[in-house]
Formats: C-alpha cells, structure tokens, sequence
C-alpha cells in the first residue's frame, strides 16, 4: 500500500501569531490553514478511495507545528510522496494562479511537480509563470519543506493553490468560488498523485466508497534499513508501483505483506510481515543497487 503525507501548511494560529499567512477582508481574518486543511482533507478521501495509505504531518484544524516536526515524520515513515499543500500570498494584488515547488535535481519531486501542473492546467486553472518553481540554495525558493526533504533522499513538492491577495483567487480560495474551487484543487492533485503512484483515477464517486481496511494483506512492499539505502528503494518502489517503509516504521504497522524485497540490512525477523522475503541486500550500498538492477533484469 502506498504511503503520502499531506501537509497542510501552517497552522490555525499562524495569523494571529505573526500577522501572515492569512488576509482581512472587511474586518474578518482568513487563516490560510482552514483552506490548506479543506483541500487536505479532501484530498485525503480521494486517495483512500484509490487505496492510498495518507498519514497528515499535523492534524488538519490545528495550531502550527514546525517544519522540522514535520519533515523529521516523513524521514520516519519514508513516503512515496510528500505534499505540503498552500495558498500563496504577495504584496502585489495582481499576482495571480496556483504553482509548484520541487527542488532542482530532485528528479521524483519534478516529475510529480510537472503532474500537478499538468492536471491543474486541464482543470482550466491559470499558473502563476509556467507554474513550476525550482527550490534552490541562495533564493526565495529555499524553502524547508522542499530543502530537507531533498537532503534526505526523499519526494516531495509544495503546492500554492492561487494568491489570497488577488481578488479573483480571493474568490476561489475563500469566497463565493470557495466549495468548488477546493474540491477542484483536491481532484486536480490527487490526479497527480495518483499518476505518480501508477493508480488508475476512478473518479469522484469513488469518494463516496468505504476504503480499504489497512490491515488487509499488501501484495508487495519495499524495506529498507537505513538512509543510506534508501535512493535505491526508492527506485525499486517506484518501479514495483508499491510502498516503500523503512524498518522501524514496517515493525508498527498492521500489515501482511504477500512479497517484502528487501533492500540493506538482514532479512531475519521479517518473517511474520511477510509471505516470502527477497533479499536484495548486498556489503555495502553500491552491492545493494547492484542486486536490485540485476533483479529487475536491467
């Protein structure tokens, strides 16, 4: 089963505590949380619809966690995908439409960056530039989430779903426009999350379906033991359209797995997760890529 963590960005208080992240409108405060958490929830629904297991890095309708608490989580439960969901703010009022940040090089973060745009774009929503941001060191664009998330060898983008400042995205994001515009949103990223995940989008009835029990049996999952192995799990999740968990996290969740590979570390103990071990574990990390090539047949 894969795994996504949903960020929904800063937290009820935020406004409050610095005066951002948020706009007043006649007198009335917007707290961009509430409209982070709405579409996390909704997109949340729509991924378990698809069997998507979604863990949220902070409870959605909640005061403010850290960034680090919250990219620290991703580097425990080892994600397919992190995506922190946003909506963006500027001093200047024609600033307008939704965009992406992955960080540059990170290859499995671009890809899913170029997905949502390419799903907003066909949901007829308008991209601030092309709509894709490159995070780098030394710019506006070195954000944490994309940053440390990159460091650690794992996938993730932040999303801004329009400018709170702009009186049209105003609209959308909190106002007349604001039920339909963030179930666009939730759809418009759950497409491309799915796509990513290699998952057929069934569409939005299936939000209306019980989903799946987590602790039924997974047909195949990746284990890795450390950091050091996990660009190459990566690669072979990815590849195997699966989940991805790192050893300590895999010993807390209530599954069955029919098939576990293996990738760095010992094998011994997994055998009450799992049907049948592959062990893809080689002497050291560069052994271990090698054993997973080969397996694949490439």
């Amino acid at each position: 089963m894969p795994t996504v963590i949903l960020d929904p960005g800063h937290g009820t208080d935020t406004y409050e505590n610095g005066g951002g992240k948020g706009v007043k409108v006649g007198g009335k405060v917007y707290e961009e949380h509430d409209f982070n958490s709405d579409v996390a929830v909704r997109v949340e629904k729509i991924l378990k619809a698809h069997g998507v297991k979604v863990v949220f890095s902070q409870k959605p309708y909640s005061k403010d966690v850290s960034l680090t608490s919250r990219t620290n989580l991703a580097k425990r439960i080892i994600p397919n995908m992190f995506v922190s969901l946003h909506a963006n703010g500027s001093s200047d009022p024609d600033v307008e439409g939704i965009c992406v940040f992955a960080w540059e090089g990170a290859k499995n973060s671009n890809r899913m960056a170029d997905l949502v745009v390419k799903h907003m774009k066909e949901a007829g929503m308008k991209t601030h530039g092309s709509g894709e941001h490159a995070s780098t060191y030394n710019s506006w664009t070195n954000l944490h989430i994309t940053r440390e998330l990159a460091k650690a060898n794992l996938p993730g983008i932040l999303i801004e779903h329009g400018f709170m400042n702009n009186k049209v995205d105003f609209e959308n994001i909190f106002g007349k426009n604001a039920n339909s515009y963030r179930q666009k949103c939730a759809i418009a990223d759950s497409k491309a999350i799915l796509e990513y995940l290699g998952i057929k989008y069934k569409g939005e009835a299936t939000t209306q379906q019980k989903p799946k029990e987590e602790e039924e049996v997974i047909k195949m999952a990746v284990v890795v033991y450390s950091d050091a192995d996990l660009s190459v799990g990566y690669d072979l999740a990815n590849e195997k359209k699966c989940g991805l968990y790192n050893r300590k996290s895999l010993a807390n969740e209530a599954l069955k797995i029919n098939e576990l590979m293996v990738v760095g570390g010992p094998a011994e103990g997994l055998e009450k997760k799992t049907n049948r071990v592959i062990d893809l574990s080689g002497t050291d990390r560069w052994d271990t890529r090698k054993k997973v090539i080969h397996y694949l047949g490439k």
